[in-house]
Order: C-alpha cells, then sequence, then structure tokens
C-alpha cells in the first residue's frame, strides 16, 4: 500500500490521471491511504452471501463490503464491477442483493457486469492443473440482458464489458 501511495500521488502531482482496480480485501487502513490519491476506483463485488462469498472465494466477503462503502464516500469516481460467473454469482438472489448494497451507497455508481468466458482455461492446461470452473459455460446474452434489466430495474446505470 506505501508503494501504490506514493506511486498514485507523484502521478496526481504530474496531473495524470489515477486508477484502482481492487477486489476491496484489503487493510482499511491501505484502502483509505491509496484512495486519497485516487481518481477512479474499479471495485470487484463478487458474491454478497458471506457464507456462499466464503465457500467460493475462501475468504469473507466482510472487509471487502466495509472497504466498498469507505470508497463510496470517497471523492473518486467508483464503478462496481461484477463478474457474471454462472450458478454462483449469476443467480437471482444474488444480483438483487448485489443492486440492494449497490443503492445504498452514493448515487451515481456504475455497475459493470463482466460476463464469463473460458479463456483463461488454457492457462490452467499448460500449467497442468485442473480448472477451478470445470465445465461451466458461459452465460447467454439473453441471460445477461437479463442480469442487466435487474440492474436498471433497480434505478442503477449497468453496462455489460466483455
Amino acid at each position: 500500500a506505501r508503494f501504490v501511495e506514493a506511486l498514485l500521488a507523484s502521478c496526481r502531482q504530474a496531473g495524470i490521471h489515477t486508477a484502482l482496480d481492487t477486489c476491496g480485501m484489503a487493510p482499511l487502513r491501505a484502502i483509505e491511504r491509496v484512495i486519497a490519491h485516487t481518481n477512479l476506483v474499479l471495485f470487484d463485488l463478487k458474491v454478497m452471501d458471506d457464507a456462499l462469498h466464503r465457500k467460493t472465494t475462501g475468504i469473507t466477503n466482510r472487509q471487502i463490503l466495509r472497504n466498498a462503502r469507505v470508497v463510496a464516500d470517497s471523492p473518486a469516481q467508483m464503478i462496481i464491477r461484477m463478474p457474471l460467473i454462472p450458478g454462483v454469482s449469476d443467480t437471482e438472489a444474488n444480483v438483487t442483493a448485489t443492486a440492494r448494497f449497490v443503492q445504498q451507497l452514493r448515487p451515481g455508481i456504475v455497475v459493470n457486469v463482466l460476463p464469463y468466458h473460458r479463456f483463461g482455461m488454457n492457462k490452467y492446461n499448460m500449467l497442468d492443473r485442473p480448472y477451478p470452473l470445470g465445465d461451466a459455460q458461459p452465460l447467454s446474452h439473453e441471460r445477461v440482458a437479463q442480469i442487466v434489466g435487474m440492474f436498471e430495474a433497480a434505478g442503477l446505470a449497468c453496462e455489460i464489458v466483455t
């Protein structure tokens, strides 16, 4: 965090726009130090249910959600990025919970949905490692459009990022 803070501070001093892409899993003090020098934060939210988050990522989401609130309360522009993992984050319950959470943050936050793809599969094969998502298939264009519609129905701007 100290290095990133110094780098972003130097960039801002030089008039360079700064951006941070994060999953939010960092100590609060680190987030506070870095966000002070950041123009834009791309903040990933995967799964809102803590038990499912622990099952799928191995960690609780409490710190992530707290840090999302801290970022939303800062002057930095914030974009929520939501990877759509079939059967995990693309469920109606998770999309609804994510929309509710984003609604509680400041107005004007855009949600980017990132549809699942299988581009990383070959990397796992080259490393002779099992692909963690197995045979998961990308969502249909119709399903992705439904999810975008759910965010929009909640009054949130939502874009598909591929």
